[in-house]
């Protein structure tokens, strides 16, 4: 690129220019995205936030916001760019908690490739999609992070070119472990559209409930008598009774207070 050439707000033709470019490149580019694409101006600092470059061309790293990688995960800058030089973003995956690795590799992925089959091509690049998840640390504990990223496709096949993204350390913030995917189109013409849907890891103890327990669950939870839910879903007392027992022992509570924090 040349120093007069003015580097383009628009993803797309970013995106085409991406392998020939040096890093710095890629840092002033951000500034510039920061300040005039909607999806990237959108981005919520909730604490130090990492933004990262990924080729989906190469599979590579192409930035890294410098020295702050390894305070988020409780590394030694040091060790976390060996780390990201040898798996690159697969790095990240790695160190995901099982539970919550499986519902983003699987589940948030096939919603996020439906959602985008659903937008035309040329306006890919304008939605933001959201996650949290836990990660192993340096020091041996869970970090709880979230991550926003937009995805840019090649204009002609709808092949994903980039991604370019955030992560914040959010564990302070968030008390449960939930794992909620939001997809947030923005456009300027049709408005702003947004899907969330959430998903329980399977080391929850929700997760342990039958739908029927689940369903009695939050009517204790809200304060309901044996026999009010009783009347509510046309089953005996004696059977709310039974469900309660189970969902108590499941739940590893003693009250319906206890049950309602949880929930």
């Amino acid at each position: 690129m040349k120093p007069d050439e003015k580097i383009p707000s628009d993803l797309f033709q970013f995106s085409k220019q991406l392998l020939g470019n040096p890093p710095e490149y890629y840092e002033e580019l951000l500034n510039n995205l920061l300040e005039t694409h909607p999806v990237v101006k959108s981005f919520h600092s909730l604490g130090p936030m990492a933004y990262y470059i990924f080729s989906y061309v190469d599979l590579g790293i192409k930035f890294l916001s410098p020295n702050i990688f390894g305070k988020l995960f409780r590394l030694s800058e040091q060790e976390a760019q060996k780390k990201l030089g040898e798996l690159g973003m697969n790095y990240t995956f790695s160190i995901m908690h099982p539970a919550d690795k499986k519902i983003l590799t699987e589940d948030c992925f096939r919603l996020a490739e439906e959602i985008a089959k659903e937008i035309p091509i040329g306006s890919r690049d304008k939605v933001r999609y959201t996650n949290n998840y836990r990660a192993l640390r340096g020091d041996g504990t869970y970090g709880k992070y979230l991550s926003q990223f937009c995805v840019v496709p090649d204009r002609e096949t709808g092949y994903p070119l980039i991604g370019l993204g955030t992560i914040t350390d959010i564990s302070d913030q968030k008390t449960d472990n939930k794992i909620i995917f939001k997809a947030e189109f923005y456009d300027e013409l049709s408005g702003h559209k947004e899907f969330t849907k959430v998903f329980i890891p399977a080391d929850n103890p929700i997760s342990t409930l039958s739908e029927r327990e689940l369903e009695i669950a939050h009517l204790i939870a809200q304060g309901d008598s044996s026999e009010e839910i009783a009347e509510k879903l046309f089953i005996s007392p004696f059977t709310v009774k039974a469900h309660k027992r189970n969902i108590f022992e499941k739940m590893q509570v003693r009250k319906a207070t206890e049950l309602a924090s949880k929930l």
